[in-house]
């Protein structure tokens, strides 16, 4: 059983364009998260792994700042939608060119439980189902390091009343990676590199016609730092973005923690 939370800082500087380019405009928007999860792996086996499930609900406060049509200058602040998966598999005991593999497929659910308003033009709740089912892995390439992936594919469904002057919206379909390698310094500390990349497959639509050049893109990288004592864990990693297309683009810093109960 794990109780963990995470605190997330997101700030953008500018916001670009279908080719990567700057946007005019003073743009600021700055994003705090605070993350709260809840997972249990049991003793049930499936397909070979352990059957789990788990629950995160994120709290979120918004902050844009700009003279430029695309972020409104009101904020918004308040709980955001409840993630869920009924059904995650988690294999600790197989091996990959060799060596230890750990690995796990989770089938993510995101529903529009969050504050929503479509009078606001900024909110923290989606009012959409979104599907974020993903596979994830650690390699265990020598006894100090690992490589470690999550790889998403995210789907989601209409908004059936989004702000604007529109009947319905849809996000396009994307896929986005994690990935990470770390290395062991002592029993407690590891050093590392991670970062993320998201590439959006499909267009969006706005009632229900596909709209051009609105496919959103985003590459990220940087250093990271864990600790671990016994069943207590912490992280802070940090992200500079760059490649990044049709949305704002800036730094992001990471701060998590948790509590394994055996």
């Amino acid at each position: 059983t794990l109780l963990q939370a995470f605190g997330t800082y997101i700030s953008g500087d500018r916001f670009n364009d279908k080719q990567g380019d700057a946007l005019p405009g003073d743009i600021n928007i700055d994003v705090s998260v605070f993350l709260g999860q809840y997972a249990r792996v049991t003793k049930h086996r499936i397909l070979g792994g352990y059957y789990g499930f788990e629950a995160l609900l994120p709290v979120l406060d918004i902050d844009p700042d700009s003279n430029f049509p695309p972020l409104p200058n009101k904020g918004e602040n308040g709980v955001g939608d409840l993630i869920v998966s009924p059904f995650l598999v988690q294999w600790v005991d197989s091996s990959l060119f060799g060596r230890p593999y750990y690995h796990r497929l989770n089938m993510v659910f995101v529903l529009p439980t969050g504050d929503y308003d479509s009078d606001n033009e900024v909110n923290v709740g989606s009012n959409l189902y979104s599907f974020n089912p993903y596979y994830a892995g650690t390699l265990f390439i020598n006894p100090r390091t690992t490589a470690s992936f999550r790889l998403h594919y995210l789907w989601s469904a209409e908004n059936d009343d989004p702000v604007g002057p529109f009947m319905d919206t849809q996000p396009g379909t994307a896929t986005h990676l994690n990935f990470a390698t770390a290395y062991k310094l002592s029993e407690k500390w590891r050093v590392g590199i991670g970062g993320y990349y998201l590439k959006q497959l499909t267009k969006d639509r706005i009632n229900g016609s596909r709209q051009k050049d609105s496919q959103e893109q985003v590459f990220a990288v940087g250093p990271g730092l864990f600790f671990q004592d016994k069943n207590i864990h912490c992280s802070l990693n940090t992200y500079v973005e760059s490649g990044v297309e049709n949305r704002a683009e800036g730094y992001r810093l990471v701060g998590r923690c948790g509590l394994v109960l055996m």
